[in-house]
């Protein structure tokens, strides 16, 4: 009884709090319940998954953002557009770094960190400045490298703010934003496709608030700002047909996804097969 009492806590605070934290080459993959080492498997794989879920589990919760990730599902999805273009990311790191320095900005304190940021402001698309501050004041804390909640290094935290102040949320953000709509097109696919596995998938999908449209969020408290529900937005999408934004796009997926399931439930719950 005490191992299953304490298991999932040690799991939490020392991989997913800690371990995740420090380990920084693909971020959208350092997130909670996944496995940074295998940051991909196989579609055999997957539908294995799939139909284990729905012979043992067919009313387990399914999840892609809750209250806890780190990263919505939008902002992973964006970083892990980062896999398929390592050239092109590479030169845009080059870029911001040497922008950074030359317009007289503070460097990272440690280039964990500035791999770490680079990453988040891209998934974020447009850097915001206390948003992202938060984020990555927390990331530096929960890593317990250089500063701790416990043991805090005013110093290093200093550097953190000035780094993100002059790279980030600096001259350099028009760069990572103008390289963010650059990749908008594989974002789009990785967020609506996500978005189709999770609601037609075995097991029961939670909807996260605000989720039903794009959402862009990091780690709390920013995922828990009050969701601007629009529900006057369905009305319009479901009179026209063509979509106008992302958002649009992916609210009207999730409208008809969840539409099908409550039309066809033989298709879905326990009496279903896959």
């Amino acid at each position: 009884a005490r191992f299953a009492q304490t298991a999932s806590a040690l799991r939490a605070k020392a991989v997913e709090d800690t371990a995740f934290y420090r380990h920084a080459p693909l971020l959208s993959a350092a997130e909670v319940g996944g496995a940074p080492e295998r940051p991909a498997v196989p579609v055999e794989e997957f539908h294995a998954y799939c139909a284990r879920v729905q012979r043992d589990w067919p009313y387990s919760g399914t999840v892609l953002t809750t209250h806890d990730t780190k990263r919505s599902a939008d902002v992973r999805a964006g970083i892990s557009v980062l896999t398929q273009c390592p050239g092109r990311w590479a030169d845009l790191l080059a870029e911001v770094t040497e922008q950074t320095s030359r317009t007289g900005g503070t460097g990272a304190p440690d280039p964990q960190l500035a791999w770490a940021a680079w990453q988040t402001a891209v998934g974020f698309g447009f850097p915001y400045d206390q948003r992202l501050q938060n984020a990555l004041l927390k990331h530096v804390r929960e890593a317990g490298l250089h500063t701790s909640w416990t043991e805090q290094n005013e110093a290093y935290e200093k550097a953190v703010a000035a780094f993100v102040e002059a790279g980030p949320c600096g001259p350099p953000l028009y760069a990572v934003a103008s390289f963010a709509r650059e990749m908008d097109a594989h974002v789009r696919a990785n967020v609506l496709g996500a978005a189709l596995l999770h609601l037609t998938m075995p097991g029961v999908p939670d909807v996260y608030q605000g989720t039903e449209g794009e959402y862009r969020a990091l780690v709390d408290p920013d995922n828990r700002r009050p969701a601007r529900f629009q529900p006057h937005v369905l009305e319009r999408l479901d009179s026209q047909r063509e979509r106008w934004d992302l958002s649009e796009e992916k609210l009207a997926l999730t409208a008809a996804a969840l539409r099908l399931r409550g039309r066809r439930p033989e298709l879905f719950g326990g009496a279903a097969t896959y």
